[in-house]
């Protein structure tokens, strides 16, 4: 029976251009003996170091993480108070993009006040808001670069992306996930955000609930994009009809991507 229904949803899914991604975790690299049982490598050689040296280090990582805080603080004011960003966005900006504050730190001596250096720093020299932006949401600067609006530097002036992120973040997916939707349906963030919301809906009317939708757009952000989104519904119609039950199709679809990339060869 089960490799009967593993037949029709590869079959029924055949034709849906719906490329799942592969697991989001990277396989384990485990060695084992001859034997079977499992190889522990040893961790490389420590030497101690002096009593002296150690509270020096110490004392490095509390500055630098008290320049880091400052710096972070300078941040979350400047993009709230300055810029009109919702506070939240701008605290998860500011806390979330450690590259562009370590850009920023740069700038300074050490000796310097921090938190006023950053401040005054960013009154005459306006950041490109888009940079934190996308750092807080996941995508590292190779992979935002691309992303960056020609002549648009300030993040409230794209309300398309503001509007859809808002959904996204409303229906319950983490503001860290985001990151992964934008890179591979990006399309989706210029549509007008009624219709992403009336996706999110559409998936919850085929039977499965939120916390699922959830996942099964994370894992595979193609899945909103309008072609794939249409033919997905009807897939999952079709196999409703044979008494296929959504749990059965989520838990398919999420352990084995390959049912669904199958449709595209």
């Amino acid at each position: 029976m089960i490799h009967f229904k593993n037949h029709i949803l590869r079959s029924d899914l055949k034709w849906v251009c719906f490329n799942f991604t592969k697991n989001n975790f990277e396989s384990s690299k485990i060695a084992f003996w001859a034997s079977g049982s499992l190889q522990i490598a040893q961790n490389p050689r420590f030497y101690g170091k002096k009593r002296g040296d150690r509270n020096e280090d110490d004392a490095l990582i509390k500055v630098t993480m008290g320049r880091r805080k400052e710096a972070q603080t300078a941040l979350l004011e400047y993009l709230h108070s300055t810029r009109s960003i919702q506070f939240l966005d701008a605290e998860n900006m500011s806390r979330n993009s450690p590259r562009f504050l370590e850009n920023i730190l740069k700038k300074f001596s050490d000796d310097e006040n921090i938190g006023k250096s950053i401040m005054r720093f960013l009154r005459y020299h306006p950041i490109n808001e888009f940079e934190p932006f996308f750092e807080s949401i996941g995508l590292s600067p190779s992979e935002y670069s691309s992303f960056l609006p020609r002549n648009v530097f300030f993040l409230n002036d794209d309300k398309l992306l503001l509007e859809n992120y808002y959904v996204l973040c409303n229906y319950g997916i983490a503001r860290n996930k985001i990151g992964k939707i934008y890179k591979e349906a990006m399309e989706v963030f210029r549509d007008d955000c009624g219709i992403l919301k009336t996706k999110l809906k559409s998936l919850e009317e085929l039977g499965f609930d939120k916390s699922t939708v959830s996942n099964i757009v994370v894992s595979n952000p193609n899945l909103l994009l309008e072609n794939i989104h249409r033919n997905f519904l009807i897939a999952v119609e079709k196999l409703k009809t044979l008494c296929i039950e959504c749990g059965w199709i989520e838990e398919n679809l999420l352990k084995d991507p390959k049912l669904a990339v199958e449709g595209n060869s």
